[in-house]
């Protein structure tokens, strides 16, 4: 970008969704094609890390970490899980650990846009949305 800035895409593994192998390397591909190359991915979950009605399957998540391994060189990995790969080029990151927000500090790490358009602190509580 002309001002030095980089676009990271969060890419949430959902059922239904993005949640096997095939809708995860099509995801990867798409936005690849749309000139975004940092692309970060965690399974939806429950606020306390549990698994949700909305969390992939097991079987569709290690799909994906398989694919990766098969597709993509790993950087390097990280001690709570998941990893940081290079897909031609492009970093592909996943993970299964969201950091907290810590209320007693003003900072806003990121912003994450859902599949039905809502803007939230990806690690907020459940029902916290900040904008719709």
């Amino acid at each position: 970008m002309p001002h030095g800035l980089g676009l990271r895409a969060t890419l949430l593994l959902r059922k239904g969704g993005v949640d096997d192998t095939e809708s995860y390397a099509r995801s990867v591909d798409t936005l690849v094609a749309k000139g975004i190359d940092n692309i970060t991915s965690w399974p939806v979950g429950n606020p306390d890390g549990t698994r949700s009605d909305f969390t992939p399957s097991r079987m569709g998540l290690f799909g994906i970490r398989r694919w990766l391994h098969k597709n993509a060189t790993l950087c390097h990995g990280h001690e709570w899980g998941g990893g940081v790969y290079d897909y031609k080029g492009n970093i592909l990151r996943i993970t299964d650990y969201v950091t907290k927000h810590d209320p007693a500090k003003d900072f806003v790490r990121q912003l994450v846009v859902f599949q039905d358009g809502t803007v939230a602190y990806s690690w907020i509580k459940e029902g916290a949305l900040c904008m719709k």
